[in-house]
């Protein structure tokens, strides 16, 4: 699976923490915005996250099949976040996963149903903001991020690509040991970027995560993938006090294939592009709440797979 979103966005203002400052402008409340998501500012910070994804579409390349068996597998991730800040351009974060899946797919003779839930993959994140630039109409803010996914979570369904095969039902399934796995077993790579604009009300954004896999639990290595987003929006309130963004992304995945005993078992790549929309919110220079839903507008699985019908992501934040 994907290695979970972080979050970012950016910043602290020297001119919104003056107490001589009594007006509201933009720029204000978009520093407010910033300093509310925890990043970019002194302190400590701690959030809630969750996403939800829906896998119902099997699909062989850029095929939907006939699947009378309607297998589905509902993915669960509920993150809790704690961040510090040691500068305004420097921060880390930790984040402890809680995973809950729930599956039905084709077995010899019946559906084989079940749930598995349990503790992550731990993933502990730096991020650094190298430049920003700050005016009354313009802000352009730039972000890196580099961290570690953790060998937290349990890899025992894994074991189930050691016999995958000897009992198949008449209707293939396309949920596997290693779509249900809460762990990997391996220590895992992240990296990425992450810049934005903003012009009035008008905002802009584009970010680029790439997660470097290594070999884990019972020989099997998760392949690398990419992740991306191109956003655009349009700030609906904004005030010194609390602000209220509605943004559309384009976005996309692209995952390559794991590697097993020293082959590529086929139905582990895929390449998925999404579009959905994105409401954030701040308030009181302190608190943030972001709702994000991606439907698939393009999916391709190689081999069969059961692929994502669609993903909700919901996010709050508090700094201290």
């Amino acid at each position: 699976m994907s290695f979970s979103r972080t979050f970012a966005v950016s910043a602290a203002a020297f001119v919104c923490a003056m107490p001589s400052v009594v007006f509201a402008c933009d720029l204000c409340a978009v520093y407010a915005a910033d300093q509310a998501s925890g990043q970019e500012s002194r302190g400590f910070y701690a959030g809630l996250s969750e996403q939800f994804t829906r896998y119902d579409r099997l699909t062989e390349g850029s095929q939907r099949l006939r699947d009378d068996s309607r297998q589905y597998l509902d993915s669960s991730i509920t993150q809790f976040l704690f961040g510090y800040g040691f500068s305004p351009r420097f921060s880390v974060q930790l984040g402890v996963p809680y995973i809950d899946r729930s599956f039905s797919r084709p077995g010899p003779i019946v559906n084989d149903s079940g749930t598995v839930s349990g503790l992550g993959d731990l993933n502990l994140v730096a991020q650094y903001s190298p430049w920003r630039y700050d005016s009354e109409d313009w802000t352009f803010t730039t972000r890196l991020l580099a961290g570690l996914k953790l060998p937290t979570g349990d890899s025992g369904r894994i074991a189930e690509e050691l016999t995958e095969g000897e009992a198949e039902s008449a209707t293939p399934s396309g949920i596997h040991g290693h779509d249900l796995a809460l762990g990997s077993g391996s220590l895992d790579y992240v990296f990425g970027g992450d810049v934005g604009a903003r012009y009035g009300r008008w905002l802009a954004r584009a970010n680029l995560q790439y997660a470097l896999r290594t070999r884990g639990d019972f020989d099997y290595r998760y392949g690398n993938d990419v992740q991306w987003t191109i956003g655009a929006g349009h700030y609906l309130l904004l005030t010194e006090g609390q602000t209220v963004a509605l943004n559309v992304n384009f976005s996309g995945e692209y995952k390559y294939f794991d590697t097993f005993q020293g082959g590529h078992p086929e139905d582990t790549q895929s390449r998925i592009l999404f579009l959905g929309p994105q409401i954030s919110s701040s308030f009181q220079d302190r608190y943030s709440v972001d709702f994000r839903a991606d439907f698939p507008v393009q999916e391709y699985g190689s081999a069969i797979q059961t692929l994502p019908a669609y993903r909700l992501r919901l996010s709050f934040l508090m700094r201290f």
